[in-house]
């Protein structure tokens, strides 16, 4: 993304919701964000319920500008 290695991630409830990975929200962020940091990589995480916050574009424009 404009030569920043970045990755916007959209995880869905049932993938990587509690019940399948046994991690809560936080600690499946907390470990795709090392996961891909290994590699240099700067991660988003975006929830399927976000996807309709009106604020997400802010969110996605913050980010994307580190």
């Amino acid at each position: 993304m404009n030569g920043k290695k970045q990755v916007i991630e959209l995880l869905g409830n049932y993938w990587h919701g509690e019940k399948r990975t046994g991690r809560t929200k936080e600690q499946e962020e907390t470990f795709l964000k090392n996961h891909y940091a290994k590699y240099g990589y700067n991660c988003l995480c975006i929830w399927e319920l976000e996807v309709k916050d009106k604020k997400l574009i802010d969110r996605i424009r913050e980010w994307s500008s580190i």
